[in-house]
C-alpha cells in the first residue's frame, strides 16, 4: 500500500494505492481507468477536458454497468480505440480533505490492457469535443501525468 497526499485543482486528497485486483468486495467504486498499450509497447494519454492536463483514459460507473463495461466504453468514448486482454492491477483510494477532514472514501479501479483497433477520432459525448490522444513510452507517464508514487507503481504493475 502507498501514500500520497496531492493538491489537485482546488482540492486536496490523500490517495492510497492497493495492489489488490479482486475489486467484486469494493464498495464506493466510482471510476475505472486504463493504461492501454499499443502493438509497439506505448500507451495512450489524452487530454479530454478544458483544464488541458494529460490523463490516462477513463470514466464514471454509470448504472447497471459492470466496472469493465465501464472501461470499454470510456476508452473507445475518450481515446477512440477498442481493447482486449483487460486485467486489473490495483485500484486507488481517495479521500477528499475538505477544512482539514476527511470525507468518505471513493475508489478508482486501474486495468491494463492492448489495443484491438484503433477508430477514427470522434467528439467525446460528456463534452463534445475530440480529445487530444497520444501515444508514449510508459518511462514518459510522470512527464504527461505527474502522478507520484502512485502513478509510477501503477505503471510498474501495468507493463510487467
Amino acid at each position: 500500500m502507498l501514500k500520497q497526499r496531492v493538491v489537485y485543482g482546488r482540492g486536496t486528497f490523500d490517495i492510497i494505492w492497493h495492489d489488490e485486483v479482486d475489486f467484486s468486495k469494493l464498495t464506493n467504486v466510482r471510476q475505472a481507468y486504463g493504461i492501454i498499450f499499443d502493438t509497439h509497447g506505448k500507451i495512450v494519454v489524452v487530454r479530454v477536458t478544458s483544464d488541458r492536463r494529460w490523463t490516462l483514459p477513463g470514466g464514471t460507473v454509470e448504472p447497471g454497468e459492470s466496472y469493465e463495461e465501464t472501461l470499454i466504453r470510456e476508452i473507445i468514448e475518450e481515446a477512440d480505440v477498442s481493447i482486449e486482454d483487460i486485467t486489473p492491477i490495483g485500484y486507488q483510494e481517495i479521500i477528499d480533505i475538505k477544512d482539514g477532514e476527511e470525507l468518505s472514501p471513493y475508489c478508482q479501479l486501474r486495468y491494463a490492457a492492448t489495443i484491438k483497433k484503433i477508430l477514427p477520432q470522434t467528439p467525446d459525448p460528456a463534452h463534445g469535443t475530440i480529445p487530444e490522444r497520444v501515444f508514449i513510452n510508459p518511462s514518459q507517464f510522470l512527464t504527461y501525468c505527474p502522478w507520484g508514487i502512485t502513478g509510477e507503481h501503477m505503471m510498474k504493475k501495468a507493463v510487467v
